[in-house]
């Protein structure tokens, strides 16, 4: 279960594998083969990142610079292959600094990992949802690293912005942090600051002492130790994770109504269901779109006009949210390609 993934990271440590494949389970293998390729013909035009391979039969994503984002995930089961795919193009389109992937595609290679063989030398990750796509570059949610102070060691938004339809502050049966909760799909990490105020042995504690009361896995984990700890939390605009909760009965997210979404989350199938079709519409946009394609015509072009067909729709009436972001990436992407155009 992917609960796995982050409750585990902050403690393993070793040299940097950032992509492991289960060579036991074929599942989504070759998908992710192929995306790989295509990810690194995009890439190594602007010597990012490359492939090679390694004596696990792993493939391994290498970087050139010290100077490197650390993106994670974990794929479990062929339903979050494509979502995994989206996700990373979404990554790659957008994002300036070289870009190091760690992605866990079988749960159970998990617990194979010990406190010596992983991640020793990375200080910090971000920890996404495999349904989640971005509409800027990464480095821009990396930068909350330099907003947080001494005592902080990640970064969420809350779980909901609006108490009436808020599922912690009505349902938990556990301690959450704050009034209504933090999501943990969209999660920054401060790798050092957590292995030294012992994260997964209080998170492990806590399971223990709450596991017949939480419903939502590790998020809910997460919750009721920044409960305890809420001065360990930085907590930044939901712009930076946006959910149909955000729009489906009215407008709740300020930061994207005012700026646009930068981070696109699809939760409770959102990207796949007819009743949320705007953001099945963005997601389809992006699945489609192919490296290459110019980024107006082929991917901004599309949403504009399929979600102006939804204006009847809460989230189609502020469908602004959903393209204004993007188009102000593509801007800065062409123009920093082409100055003076």
């Amino acid at each position: 279960m992917k609960f796995g993934l982050r409750l585990a990271v902050a403690a393993i440590s070793a040299i940097c594998i950032v992509f492991i494949m289960s060579m036991t389970k074929e599942t989504g293998t070759r998908q992710l083969r192929q995306l790989l390729g295509r990810v690194s013909r995009h890439a190594i035009s602007n010597n990012s990142i490359f492939l090679s391979h390694n004596h696990m039969n792993s493939h391994v994503v290498r970087v050139n610079s010290d100077d490197v984002i650390h993106l994670a995930f974990v794929v479990c089961g062929k339903d979050r292959v494509e979502e995994s795919l989206v996700m990373v193009k979404s990554a790659v389109l957008f994002t300036r600094a070289p870009l190091s992937l760690h992605v866990i595609t079988d749960p159970e290679l998990i617990a194979t990992f010990n406190t010596e063989e992983m991640l020793a030398e990375v200080d910090a990750i971000l920890y996404v949802d495999t349904d989640t796509l971005f509409l800027r570059p990464i480095d821009d949610l990396w930068n909350f690293f330099n907003l947080m102070n001494s005592s902080q060691m990640a970064a969420l938004t809350q779980e909901q912005e609006d108490a009436g339809i808020g599922w912690y502050n009505r349902f938990a049966r556990h301690p959450y942090y704050g009034k209504l909760g933090v999501n943990s799909g969209v999660m920054l990490m401060n790798l050092t600051q957590m292995r030294q105020f012992g994260w997964t042995r209080k998170i492990t504690q806590y399971y223990f002492k709450y596991r017949h009361n939480i419903t939502w896995g590790d998020q809910d984990l997460i919750n009721i130790l920044f409960s305890f700890y809420p001065e360990k939390l930085y907590v930044y605009p939901c712009e930076w994770n946006f959910r149909s909760d955000h729009c489906v009965y009215r407008m709740v997210c300020q930061s994207a109504q005012d700026r646009g979404a930068s981070v696109v989350h699809g939760v409770r199938s959102a990207f796949h269901l007819e009743k949320h079709m705007v953001f099945k519409t963005v997601y389809q946009a992006m699945l489609q779109y192919k490296f290459g394609d110019d980024l107006e015509r082929s991917l901004l072009d599309p949403i504009e006009r399929n979600l102006s067909r939804l204006a009847n729709t809460n989230c189609g009436k502020v469908r602004h949210v959903f393209t204004q972001r993007l188009n102000e990436t593509i801007r800065q992407s062409r123009a920093s390609k082409y100055p003076g155009s």
